[in-house]
């Protein structure tokens, strides 16, 4: 059994050294699975070419704090909640099989602090997201959605830094995980919920109550509003506010969790 605290507070590994292999442990994952990446970037194109579009040609508007926008233009962003939740299933698998086979705790006994493996782990998962978005931007472009590019990019990067909550999420509840079981039984019972109650397809401002009650305990609510608000130009603060902070919160929880974690080389 490793002594966490003890390795971890002796390390001498470089951040930069640690995210970059934490980089690279990722990249080496996803190459064994193409498909995986394959069906990363294509998800969110075909929710906008059969989800908003056959919508949109039903709806023309709807409302969005306080006032009309396109509807397939809020779809599109909309959208980003399962780009997010997406990750959230990815980070909650990559960390149980790191776990379960000990290279979790190779990788923290070989210097990489706590932070440094949440950071680095969503690194790629990132660039991912910059190329599902790039991706997606073009698909609608061509489908006659007009989005002003500089608050776009703003909204994706606004997107990235709200990965790394469900990326800290997705370790935080890894760590406690015993079995691939239960594991899945989290990622059936608990992913899907969050992402159909989430304002994807439609507009907290005329909602009944029930749902704006279900919708205001969904983190990823706070996210997709706050994206919306900034690609529309309207910046809402509030959702800002919120999402920034639940991110810094689960990060540092996570950081401190990790750290006070024994985990064997040998666990299965």
């Amino acid at each position: 059994m490793i002594n966490a605290e003890d390795f971890r507070n002796n390390s001498h590994i470089g951040m930069i050294a640690a995210v970059k292999f934490m980089v690279i442990s990722e990249f080496n994952a996803y190459k064994t699975s193409v498909a995986q990446l394959i069906r990363q970037i294509l998800s969110p194109v075909l929710y906008f070419i059969f989800l908003a579009q056959g919508l949109g040609a039903l709806i023309s508007k709807i409302s969005f704090l306080g006032n009309d926008v396109d509807y397939k233009t809020y779809v599109f962003f909309g959208i980003f909640a399962y780009i997010l939740i997406n990750f959230f299933s990815e980070s909650i698998y990559r960390t149980t099989v790191d776990k379960r086979y000990g290279l979790l705790a190779f990788k923290l006994q070989s210097g990489i602090k706590p932070l440094y493996y949440v950071i680095g782990g969503g690194i790629f998962s990132a660039f991912s997201m910059l190329c599902q978005t790039l991706i997606l931007f073009m698909v609608a472009v061509f489908f006659g959605i007009k989005v002003h590019i500089t608050l776009y990019v703003m909204a994706v990067l606004f997107a990235i830094v709200s990965l790394y909550f469900w990326r800290s999420l997705g370790v935080l509840i890894a760590i406690g995980i015993k079995d691939y079981r239960t594991r899945d039984l989290i990622m059936t019972f608990g992913v899907l919920p969050l992402s159909f109650a989430a304002p994807v397809f439609y507009s907290l401002d005329h909602s009944p109550l029930l749902i704006k009650l279900v919708a205001s305990v969904n983190p990823l609510t706070y996210q997709i509003q706050a994206i919306r608000s900034i690609a529309f130009g309207k910046y809402s603060i509030f959702n800002i506010g919120i999402s920034l902070m639940i991110t810094i919160v689960t990060i540092l929880i996570t950081n401190v969790i990790i750290n006070k974690l024994n985990i064997s080389l040998t666990e299965r």
